[in-house]
């Protein structure tokens, strides 16, 4: 096995796990904001702010770590190019 059919599986790897984390991403920010929609109609009370408050920061770390994660692609693409 080649060094280019290597860069093809790890850019394939990082790809389904890029995928993963972005569908993670878009659930836990609609659940915080379901949340927050909820405590602004007073159909619960204050304390689930703070849940609010944790998946907003858990959101936040997982945009980090899929700008990261999408950089390493770009540079193993721009590698595979190279090639």
């Amino acid at each position: 096995m080649g060094k280019a059919d290597t860069l093809k599986e790890r850019i394939a790897t990082k790809r389904e796990l890029l995928k993963s984390l972005f569908l993670l991403l878009i659930a836990t920010l609609s659940g915080s904001f379901t949340v927050l929609y909820k405590v602004a109609t007073k159909e619960t009370d204050l304390t689930l702010l703070i849940m609010f408050a944790s998946g907003i920061i858990a959101s936040a770390f997982l945009a980090i770590i899929l700008v990261k994660l999408y950089k390493e692609m770009e540079n193993l693409s721009e590698e595979l190019e190279n090639e």
